[in-house]
């Protein structure tokens, strides 16, 4: 097994503990409080498009952990859902639609297709949790691991993806990357006090 190939499978192992840490959280804490649902109902999606790009490629580091840290997504979801008591239809549709979506664009799309279609979902998900830490007044229930890990495991992938040329995963890293540094810094930032929770507005009540 050369070191591309073993690298490829560090990638998988830290791709697939990243959730863990924030199951823990929940589990922990008891509170969801900053977790962002669209964020988990979009990696459980990512989690069901990777998986089918792994399978197309053939490349099995890509499909034991993206199978994984869709299943993990899930349990993340599932505990979130019933710690705000959320309808399970607005919960879920969204992750199996957007999941199944990209099993199609992986059957039909060029090389690089997926890439630029998984962009989308990730800094949507990613973003709204971007969001969530501005905004949200409380934010114990972040697992800072994962705000972390998600960064550190894109550039792991980002790493081994070029030195396979996998131009999917590539684009996709590159982005998401992006987005993963700025929740590190903003978590950084509400940790030590120097960034407050944005106000929302305020509904005028009727006289």
């Amino acid at each position: 097994m050369d070191l591309v190939v073993l690298w490829g499978w560090a990638c998988a192992v830290a791709g697939t503990a990243l959730s863990v840490p924030q199951v823990v959280r929940l589990l922990s804490t008891g509170t969801s409080a900053g977790v962002s649902p669209l964020l988990w109902q979009l990696n459980v999606a990512n989690g069901i498009g990777w998986t089918a790009h792994g399978l197309a490629s053939g490349h099995a580091n890509v499909v034991v952990p993206n199978s994984l840290s869709g299943l993990l997504a899930a349990l993340v979801l599932l505990l979130v859902q019933r710690d705000r008591r959320l309808p399970v239809l607005r919960t879920w549709l969204l992750p199996l639609a957007v999941g199944l979506l990209g099993v199609l664009v992986v059957a039909v799309a060029p090389e690089g297709g997926f890439g630029v279609f998984a962009v989308f979902p990730l800094a949507i998900g990613f973003g709204a949790q971007t969001r969530d830490l501005v905004s949200s007044p409380d934010i114990d229930g972040v697992s800072p691991v994962f705000v972390v890990g998600a960064l550190v495991v894109q550039a792991m992938w980002w790493s081994w993806a070029f030195l396979v040329g996998d131009l999917s995963i590539l684009i996709c890293a590159t982005v998401i990357g992006l987005v993963c540094a700025l929740n590190v810094a903003l978590w950084l930032l509400r940790r030590s006090g120097r960034l407050r929770p944005r106000a929302r507005p305020q509904v005028a009540e009727a006289a």
